[in-house]
């Protein structure tokens, strides 16, 4: 056993004392306790402290309490494995970044991962603070993930012979001062255009939060709502307040939150007045069901699109097992990468794969 190890282990036995007595778990968990955060750790402590003083000298007590010690310590290990699988994260060349998501990760508590899985339409709005913190932790994620793939690498440069050979004409036509090029990383633009239809109205408002979250680490966001007109809130996005502020702004003044769904005209609406957004940078988010008037004229309106920008995304929040039954989602799947996204945890993985 490594020295570093039994380290570990001798401290994780000073702390896991009932009445003055180790607890009877194996090593292998006197080790997952030494990782835990300060938290964590304080919580098991707190507990230990307080058993110790409120049970009495019962013949099993010692057994009874390193059996609850052990369980706790096993859900916080597949709560690890879970999240981990979740967020799919791996080892990088990064120290620096691997801290950063372990960070992430240890931040979230058990109540937080089940919203993370929840349907988005079923949280409740007691739950709206939590969530509100889980999606400002994954937008930060992304946010340090996007910076680091568009920063500037040494590793990728390419000699320039040209701007070379010009600089080289100053001695006399001797190539020492070689000059290397680049090719530019440019960060994604987004356009967001939600379906804000009463069935959809639930989704749109945790998509419009996850972006107003990242706006800062891609180029440019414009965001737009639609459910029989098309309404444009790029502006509202961009004032320096909580999102909070904002959503009670859009539903105080919006003509489209929860009315019908016309994708056709509020597409035709853009491809009138916002065309010029359409660009080989932009990436299109758009959330809907599929389920609007006239899905023929909307999907001409949506072609016109294809190939003028990076790609378009469908989020569409319904079970994908259901798709095949639905003739607009065969329908709109010609011209758009069509994906499930009802959750947070979907959200986050589709947003990762599309930018990064």
């Amino acid at each position: 056993m490594e020295r570093d190890q039994e380290r570990k282990i001798v401290e994780a036995e000073a702390d896991l004392v009932f009445k003055g007595k180790k607890l009877d778990i194996p090593n292998s968990d006197k080790l997952l306790y030494s990782g835990l955060s300060h938290r964590e750790k304080e919580r098991l402590r707190n507990f230990l402290e307080q058993s110790s003083a409120g049970i009495n000298e019962e013949r099993n007590a010692h057994t009874v309490i390193s059996g609850l010690v052990r369980s706790h310590l096993e859900f916080l290990r597949r709560k690890n494995e879970v999240a981990r699988e979740t967020f799919k994260i791996k080892k990088t060349d990064n120290l620096e970044l691997d801290n950063l998501l372990h960070d992430v990760l240890s931040e979230i508590s058990r109540e937080e991962t089940l919203l993370l899985y929840k349907d988005m339409k079923d949280i409740a709005e007691v739950d709206f603070v939590k969530v509100s913190r889980i999606i400002k932790l994954l937008a930060r994620r992304l946010a340090t993930l996007l910076g680091r793939r568009y920063r500037s690498s040494v590793q990728k440069k390419k000699a320039d012979f040209r701007r070379t050979i010009r600089r080289s004409l100053q001695y006399g036509g001797a190539m020492f001062d070689l000059r290397y090029k680049e090719k530019k990383r440019r960060r994604p633009e987004i356009l967001l255009i939600c379906d804000v239809s009463g069935s959809m109205s639930s989704y749109a408002s945790f998509i419009m939060h996850f972006m107003y979250e990242l706006s800062g680490a891609v180029s440019r966001v414009e965001s737009f709502a639609f459910s029989e007109e098309l309404e444009k809130l790029t502006g509202i996005f961009k004032r320096n307040r909580e999102f909070q502020e904002t959503t009670n702004e859009i539903l105080r003044e919006s003509r489209t939150w929860g009315a019908g769904t016309n994708m056709a005209r509020a597409l035709k609406t853009f491809n009138e007045q916002f065309s010029y957004l359409l660009t080989k940078k932009t990436v299109v988010l758009l959330l809907s069901d599929t389920k609007t008037l006239y899905p023929e004229e909307a999907y001409a309106e949506l072609k016109k699109w294809k190939h003028k920008v990076r790609g378009i995304v469908w989020l569409n929040p319904l079970p994908q097992e259901s798709w095949r039954k639905i003739n607009s989602v065969k329908l709109f799947k010609k011209v758009a990468l069509m994906v499930e996204c009802s959750t947070l945890a979907q959200l986050e993985g589709v947003l990762r794969h599309q930018l990064l």
